[in-house]
């Protein structure tokens, strides 16, 4: 378990509990403004109602008047002053600005009782605004015991008024009858309209809620996506990673521009050995997060199986064996595959129905589709054959392949960019670098498409011929078949000293944790990227055994660079068992009909320079080590 876990939790906890509680404490500070503004209103009004009472509009004792005129002004002017000056940031203001519109609509109510029916209401139509039921309802009862007190007091001061409707015999029946008509059909209306304020409050907070899920949810969305974008990015190969020799010998460029945040294209370069390169583009009939998935699975199948099969044909179908194994239902993937033989540019090459790629000829004037031999679609059937094609590349000459991306794009009238247009495109800027050529392909693309949107992944690759010939002897390493294999210990004089050691579990998880710690190593040696998945693989397969069937307590690896090759030694303490001995399986019969076992062991044997084992001490040895590039 991460030792980090006990930490990040909670803080990532507390952030989104932070940004909900900021949210909130905002919209109470609008609620704030807003109860302001309305005391500010209420002053106003009663300002006016006083100039109209004193001027005998309404048929009030003018003593009464500022019996009730001054307390109330007072009770909303202070209120209004504070909120004004803490700028309704304070978490108390809310209580005191909503009992100030209580008691001033009391006072009003206890001097014109039959008058003002709903003034009760002010006070809770209000409150919904803070979007919190227990406010709602706190401020309810508040309101309802105001203003039975403010109904009693002005029961009292209107007993003979002409607005009674009705004749009391004495002073209890008087004040029974008036809180029968007066105060309880008020009352009575201003519990249904707090019902609807306090569904209001509630709806109000759920929505606030449910809005910051969905806000949350999108941000981490597209952070993810982000994440995955680079992910992607950086799981295509950049062209640094060419040897110096390749690049004497071929100028070669890729782009892959996806129509969403993460694409189903990609693209690949591999160099199987110093005078074979494999060019590779493919397209997921999909866009999105599940094409991106499929489209990471289906390039590390067919790049383990171009490790192991030097045929683009049979590697074309023993991928899509797998793939359709996999059982995804409308998921696959089209894909073209070529492997150049930079001695004398010959190029074997094989589809999986992607599109025909274009060649422009040394001294030609232009670009022409190569109508190579298409088979179906990676995934779509169980059992499909593949037929390679065969040119030869000379000097000078302009391999360009792509995507669908690049002709189907579509431009605001629906009209497809199209392969002539590509051809044209091609044409007119063939005469730059490979990658200056890609992105005025893409340039002109963008043009034709203007303000449509991007549909379609766009992926291109181009490989220009610089020239033919062996690598050099002396850079020359040995054939990577099977090279050597023996028992017993390296020799005395090829020893070297062990610069770093780890010791590991007999757990699946460490094996993750060893090709972590072999990353910096490998780095610090200078080794190609192809050297380091030679080592990784190897390592991965050796301790998957030892884990899985050894039987083994301990395991200890250990990584040793030399002057002339680096060497790996694994070590464990489980049962003798030489795997050096295993027969090497027959990968030309189907996977369910082949014996199990010994694959992990032909491939390690096949990546590394020598292979050695050996048992002392009640310990499995287990020693590979690689020729350096020079």
């Amino acid at each position: 378990m991460n030792k980090d876990h006990h930490w990040k939790e909670p803080v990532h906890s507390l952030k989104k509990n932070f940004v909900t509680d900021q949210i909130f404490w905002e919209n109470e500070v609008q609620a704030n403004q807003l109860v302001l503004h309305s005391l500010v209103a209420c002053l106003i009004v009663l300002g006016f109602f006083w100039v109209f009472a004193l001027s005998g509009v309404f048929d009030i004792d003018r003593s009464l008047i500022s019996m009730f005129f001054l307390p109330a002004s007072v009770s909303l002017v202070i209120p209004a002053v504070v909120c004004n000056l803490v700028k309704g940031s304070k978490r108390w203001v809310k209580y005191v600005m909503m009992a100030a519109v209580i008691i001033a609509a009391a006072f009003i109510d206890r001097v014109m009782t039959f008058n003002v029916p709903l003034l009760i209401i002010i006070p809770v139509v209000l409150s919904c605004r803070y979007y919190s039921g227990a406010f709602t309802v706190l401020t309810a009862m508040a309101t309802s015991v105001a203003f039975f007190v403010s109904s009693w007091i002005g029961a009292l001061r209107v007993i003979g008024s002409p607005d009674m409707n009705f004749v009391a015999e004495s002073s209890s029946e008087y004040l029974k009858n008036i809180m029968l008509q007066s105060f309880l059909p008020k009352w009575m209306l201003f519990l249904v309209v707090a019902g609807v304020c306090f569904e209001i409050a509630r709806c109000g907070r759920n929505m606030v809620l449910n809005q910051d899920k969905i806000t949350k949810f999108n941000t981490r969305v597209e952070t993810e996506l982000e994440l995955a974008n680079k992910i992607q990015s950086q799981a295509l190969p950049p062209l640094g990673t060419l040897s110096e020799e390749t690049n004497q010998r071929v100028e070669l460029a890729a782009r892959m521009i996806p129509a969403k945040e993460v694409g189903g294209d990609f693209y690949d370069f591999i160099e199987l050995d110093e005078n074979h390169l494999a060019l590779m583009i493919a397209d997921v009939a999909d866009k999105g997060i599940a094409a991106a998935l499929y489209m990471m699975m289906a390039k590390s199948v067919l790049e383990n199986r171009l490790m192991t099969t030097p045929s683009p044909a049979q590697v074309l179908e023993k991928v899509n064996a797998q793939l359709f194994d996999k059982k995804l239902k409308g998921m696959f993937v089209t894909v073209w595959l070529g492997i150049l033989d930079m001695r004398n540019g010959e190029l074997v090459m094989a589809s999986a129905g992607h599109e025909y790629p274009a060649l422009k000829r040394n001294g030609s004037d232009s670009f022409e589709l190569l109508r190579d031999k298409h088979g179906f679609v990676l995934g779509g059937l169980k059992s499909v054959k593949y037929t390679e094609s065969k040119i030869t590349l000379n000097e000078g000459d302009i391999l360009f392949v792509y995507t669908d991306g690049v002709p189907e794009a579509n431009n605001i009238s629906q009209e497809q960019f199209g392969t002539d247009r590509m051809l044209r495109s091609l044409d007119s800027h063939c005469s730059g670098t490979m990658n200056d050529m890609i992105l005025k392909v893409k340039e002109d693309v963008d043009v034709f498409a203007d303000e449509a949107p991007q549909f379609d992944d766009t992926t291109m690759l181009a490989v220009k011929i610089l020239k033919h010939g062996e690598v050099p002897e002396a850079k020359q390493q040995p054939d990577g078949a099977v090279l050597t294999h023996k028992h017993g210990e390296i020799p005395e004089a090829e020893q070297q000293t062990v610069i770093a050691k780890l010791t590991l579990k007999p757990e699946l998880p460490e094996i993750e944790r060893a090709q972590q710690w072999l990353l910096p190593l490998e780095a610090h040696e200078n080794l190609s990227d192809k050297q380091c998945k030679k080592i990784a693989i190897c390592v991965d397969e050796i301790l998957n055994n030892i884990i899985q069937y050894s039987g083994a307590q301990t395991i200890e690896l250990e990584f040793t660079p030399g002057p002339k090759d680096i060497s790996v030694v694994i070590r464990d303490d489980g049962k003798p068992f030489n795997p050096l001995e295993l027969d090497a399986p027959d990968t030309s019969i189907p996977l369910k009909q082949r014996k199990a076992g010994g694959l992990g062991v032909m491939i390690t044997r096949k990546f590394m320079s020598r292979t050695d084992y050996s048992y002392e001490n009640g310990r499995n040895i287990f020693a590979a080590s690689l020729i350096r590039e020079e």
